[in-house]
């Protein structure tokens, strides 16, 4: 009798071991169009509460088993799904989808809202509105253009887009 769950239980850690095993990291990089690496691309496991981001340069690690798809989503971006098969680097180049983008409000909290649905003034400025400034940067060009908004360049040199602070 006690041979018999031996066997049992050796058969069972076996198979958990198996099936654990499938379980592996997933690496690469996330470019566009154009060939450039995009940060902060969104890669999820579809189905499961598993997802990581890109990183600066564009590349990601994700823990996945085999059989599982990976969804790769960005604003202004198709979604583009891959399924993951016996290579450990899936690399993914995104298509850019114009139809996608909406008026979208980022709040101070940093949520996205539609303009619509918000109880209280907005502000918009429009691509039109700073082409007309004539401004050498993103920077002097937002300047003064909302009430209440103070631009100011990140210490880190890595970053050169300038951080609006409301």
């Amino acid at each position: 009798m006690k041979e018999k769950l031996l066997y049992l239980f050796l058969f069972c850690y076996m198979l958990i071991s198996t099936v654990t095993a499938q379980e592996k990291t997933i690496a690469g990089k996330v470019t566009g169009g154009d060939g450039l690496p995009i940060p902060g691309v969104s890669v999820a496991i579809r189905g499961a509460e598993v997802a990581t981001q890109t990183d600066y340069n564009g590349n990601y690690k994700i823990t996945a088993s085999t059989g599982n798809v990976l969804v790769f989503s960005f604003i202004g971006m198709q979604t583009t799904e891959m399924k993951v098969g016996e290579n450990a680097i899936i690399d993914v180049q995104l298509k850019e989808d114009a139809q996608a983008l909406g008026e979208v409000v980022v709040t101070a909290l940093g949520l996205e809202e539609n303009e619509k649905s918000l109880t209280y003034a907005t502000q918009t400025i429009g691509s039109s509105t700073l082409n007309i400034s004539n401004e050498g940067n993103l920077k002097t060009a937002l300047a003064g253009k909302v009430a209440g908004i103070q631009v100011a360049r990140r210490q880190d040199p890595n970053w050169a887009i300038p951080v609006l602070f409301i």
